[in-house]
């Protein structure tokens, strides 16, 4: 990793020797102390979990490539966060993809990539550069995944040569001082003798990002593209190029142009039928295109275009009935790991289990964990006998951690079963699988299954785990008489744990005594009020307080609309960020 960010930067690694600490507890997934990266304890992962846990390699090249764009060259102000976090998440990213051993996964790998920064970016509203402080929570993540998307736009709009070479100048001239977009900017204009300044303007200070329409027809031998962007008083005209290409039975043509204005038609000559044609085929803007195609066609582009067209072709399957083309990726040990890893989602939207069933014994493990995940979207006895299998025999933890949580939407009995079995094992291999189990105890168990969820014995975050997941089981519970009976039992457990040293237990504590505590848990909420500085924490234990003055038992949450809830939440996330959950929760870039 070193040698690698050394050779793109044009500097090598600045500090002299470079640490890692692996701290238990620790808030984050990785802190960029100079010369003394901080890691979670999370990233020292069980040979058992490596392929499943590649947000690990990535948390460590993040925070590595920060030794370079956040200590060498620091942001001026919170305004130029993303020159840090941006710069790490995309060079991780770079390294990964560049590590791979040959072309097409290269290609793969910074499709998955691209996507997933595009998707989440595209959720964001608000600028990512602003005039003020960025406030907490989800949006400011804006950072990392714009902020990459940016650094990915230019390369593809400046070209690999110019862009590593505006880079290196960067660096050069920044290094050990404080750096403003502006000089980003300057650097790559004296590289290129480009104006970027709308670019900047346009991707790093205004809100939103483009959606487009896109419209077909064919005139004798001309292909008409007309492209409609959407526009408001709130919504302002992106200036951007377009690409397109068109695969027909003669060969295949590209063609470009520039809008910069909310309609743009394109007219291209073709010969023979169409077989694909591709918006933006490179992944070079982010924008939300409205492009419909046939089946037919999707199916032969995602077989033949480049590798972000690829993608998108495959994800576009799993809202039609095609199969054959997913199932035959999914099934081709040769193919990327990306490209099956998509398959297989959309043949879970498609809820082909006979495709998905056939592939669940392949070796390689992401695409397994794939399978397991998208069986839970089909019914029947084919996927619960798969799932069952390998929730009790894979190798590999997270992926028995897969089939169970896809188990319990499937066979919630069969489960439950496998779940018991499941809270006390320990390790950091283990964590999801535990998780797994507590989540089909809480939504599918019995009375029984709280001194499971409430044993002293477990690890103190398997211990935190499973006091939530049994508040959550008491609330699941319509009769009040039960829920009156066991919010107390979960509450004593909840108590101690409000004086614990890890920040997110006690906060965890807070929310369970919010929903199931009653009159004895008020001191112990009033105590800790009064002896954190945590402000957040202050403020928590007095709604924690209100709220169980306010009822008079706890609360009934309807454990089916709950889920529904849940899975609402779960896909907005995934239509937000196409990364696996696993990948973002030890993926750690984040902060």
């Amino acid at each position: 990793m070193k040698d690698h960010f050394a050779t793109r930067t044009g500097m090598a690694y600045p500090w002299g020797d470079y640490l890692q600490v692996f701290v238990q507890r620790f808030l984050y997934g990785g802190m960029e102390n100079t010369a003394a990266t901080i890691n979670s304890d999370r990233s020292l992962v069980d040979r058992r979990v490596q392929n499943t846990r590649s947000g690990v390699e990535d948390l460590v090249a993040h925070e590595l490539a920060h030794q370079w764009f956040g200590d060498l060259l620091t942001c001026r102000t919170w305004r130029d966060l993303w020159l840090n976090e941006g710069f790490a998440t995309f060079m991780a990213s770079d390294y990964i993809a560049e590590r791979q051993e040959t072309d097409e996964e290269r290609a793969a790998v910074w499709a998955e990539e691209v996507h997933g920064w595009y998707r989440y970016s595209r959720s964001q509203t608000q600028p990512m550069a602003r005039r003020w402080h960025h406030e907490p929570g989800r949006a400011n993540s804006n950072v990392y995944s714009r902020g990459a998307a940016t650094l990915w736009m230019l390369r593809a709009e400046l070209g690999e040569v110019a862009f590593w070479r505006g880079v290196q100048t960067y660096v050069k001239r920044h290094a050990h001082g404080p750096v403003e977009t502006v000089d980003l900017r300057r650097a790559l204009e004296s590289e290129t003798g480009r104006d970027l300044n709308g670019f900047f303007q346009q991707w790093t200070e205004t809100p939103g990002s483009p959606e487009l329409t896109v419209r077909e027809r064919v005139i004798d031998d001309t292909l008409v593209i007309t492209i409609q962007q959407s526009t408001s008083d709130k919504k302002p005209l992106f200036h951007i190029p377009v690409e397109v290409q068109v695969a027909t039975d003669a060969g295949t043509v590209s063609h470009a142009d520039w809008m910069d204005q909310d309609s743009l038609q394109l007219r291209i000559p073709i010969e023979g039928k169409i077989r694909w044609v591709a918006i933006d085929p490179r992944g070079a803007v982010l924008a939300k295109w409205k492009h419909t195609q046939s089946a037919a066609r999707l199916e032969a582009q995602a077989l033949e275009a480049p590798a972000f067209a690829r993608l998108s072709a495959i994800r576009a399957l799993g809202e039609t009935d095609a199969s054959k083309a997913l199932a035959n990726l999914l099934a081709d040990e040769t193919q990327p790991v990306p490209y099956r890893r998509a398959a297989a989602r959309a043949l879970g939207t498609q809820r082909n289990v006979e495709a998905l069933t056939t592939a669940a014994t392949t070796p390689t493990e992401p695409v397994r964990k794939a399978i397991a995940d998208a069986l839970g979207k089909s019914a029947g006895p084919a996927s619960a006998r798969t799932l069952v299998s390998m929730a009790s025999t894979d190798i590999n933890p997270d992926i028995r951690a897969a089939a169970l949580s896809s188990l319990g939407r499937v066979s919630p009995q069969e489960a439950l079963r496998l779940a018991r079995k499941n809270t006390r094992l320990t390790g950091q291999e283990n964590k999801r699988l535990v998780g797994s189990s507590m989540r089909i105890l809480s939504n599918h168990g019995e009375a029984r299954d709280l001194r499971l969820l409430t044993d002293t014995r477990l690890p103190l975050g398997n211990h935190i785990a499973g006091v939530d997941a049994a508040a959550r089981w008491v609330q699941s519970q319509a009769d009040p008489v039960l829920r009156e009976q066991y919010g107390p039992t979960v509450a004593r457990f909840a108590e101690p744990l409000l004086s614990d040293v890890d920040l997110r237990t006690r906060q965890r504590a807070i929310g369970v005594l919010r929903r199931v505590g009653d009159e004895q848990s008020i001191p112990f909420l009033e105590a800790h009020r009064r002896a954190t500085r945590v402000e957040s924490e202050q403020e928590s234990a007095r709604s924690a307080i209100r709220a169980i003055r306010e009822r008079e038992r706890p609360d009934f949450v309807d454990p089916a609309a709950e889920r529904d809830a849940q899975l609402a939440e779960l896909e907005d996330r995934l239509d937000a960020l196409e990364k696996e959950l696993d990948h973002w929760e030890t993926h750690g870039a984040v902060q």
